[in-house]
């Protein structure tokens, strides 16, 4: 494998985004040895990765447009032999916080088995804005921190489209520090 983003476009959902927003990009893809399987991602504010609707992990290192990181994920314990699904819900904060800098709204993955590609973000990916998560009226912590966030469970979501691809080429550097590890 040359580079783990080779293939990988950045997009986001078909509307310009909007400050404090939460879009689903979803995937499918097909396994035959789950043991091989990773996925590299990153997104600018945040993420929560779903594959075949379990939780995987979540939170994009913090970072800037001059040097933006991205994770490495095992898969193995979230894929099945034949077709997969995946849901990358990425979330754009998009206004400036002390632990914020702006820039565009985007997310990038790419899922391997072994050394063979097996998707990746691009024209083919489908995107929605996640409408349980509220963008607009939503009050911010402080200025330190920015905005907080409401949710509702019952929302609708709206019908996928195919995702807008952006017209980005941040260099992208390997998490310089080990993830937090998450266990149930």
């Amino acid at each position: 494998m040359k580079k783990p983003f080779d293939r990988a476009a950045w997009i986001w959902n078909d509307a310009e985004p909007v400050w404090n927003e939460t879009v689903d990009l979803l995937a499918a893809f097909t396994v035959a040895d789950p043991a091989a399987c990773r996925i590299y991602v990153s997104a600018n504010s945040h993420y929560a990765l779903y594959v075949n609707g379990s939780f995987v992990n979540c939170d994009q290192f913090p970072d800037y447009d001059t040097w933006k990181a991205y994770d490495e994920l095992p898969l193995a314990d979230f894929v099945a032999p034949g077709e997969n699904s995946l849901c990358l819900t990425a979330y754009w904060q998009g206004d400036e916080s002390l632990t914020y800098r702006p820039f565009p709204a985007g997310a990038a993955f790419a899922v391997y088995e072994g050394d063979a590609l097996l998707t990746a973000s691009g024209a083919d990916t489908l995107a929605r804005r996640n409408t349980r998560y509220a963008a607009e009226g939503v009050e911010k912590i402080t200025g330190q921190l920015s905005y907080s966030f409401r949710y509702d469970a019952t929302a609708e979501l709206p019908e996928a489209k195919p995702a807008r691809v952006l017209d980005y080429s941040w260099p992208l550097h390997a998490r310089p520090i080990k993830k937090l590890a998450i266990d149930a």
